[in-house]
């Protein structure tokens, strides 16, 4: 199957920057996101996710969006996967820009 990337930025506030308010919607939506995705990492899937940052320099880490790879038939499938996801259905991910490309793995090494 083919892989995705996959990057979606967080909602921005009328400055760019990500709202306090999105920011606690993430907190509270991670654990139920993060079940919900088991059954695609399970299933092969999601082959790589994790938060874009703001910086590495900032403690705690503020994430501004996510990352992923995602193995899937088609960028649809992809993208009707990410719609049934907790923070896209919180209004965390701003799914209208979400970028998914086709994607070649060169080198894939085991966790």
């Amino acid at each position: 199957m083919p892989d995705w990337l996959v990057q979606i930025s967080d909602h921005r506030d009328a400055y760019g920057e990500v709202s306090e308010t999105v920011l606690q919607a993430r907190r509270d939506n991670f654990t139920v996101h993060a079940a919900h995705n088991k059954r695609h990492v399970e299933a092969g899937h999601v082959v790589v996710s994790g938060p874009l940052l703001a910086s590495h320099d900032d403690e705690p880490r503020r994430p501004v969006g996510s990352v992923m790879v995602w193995s899937a038939r088609s960028e649809a499938e992809v993208r009707a996967w990410l719609r049934e996801d907790p923070y896209a259905q919180a209004g965390v991910w701003d799914l209208a820009r979400a970028t998914v490309t086709p994607y070649f793995c060169a080198v894939r090494t085991p966790m």
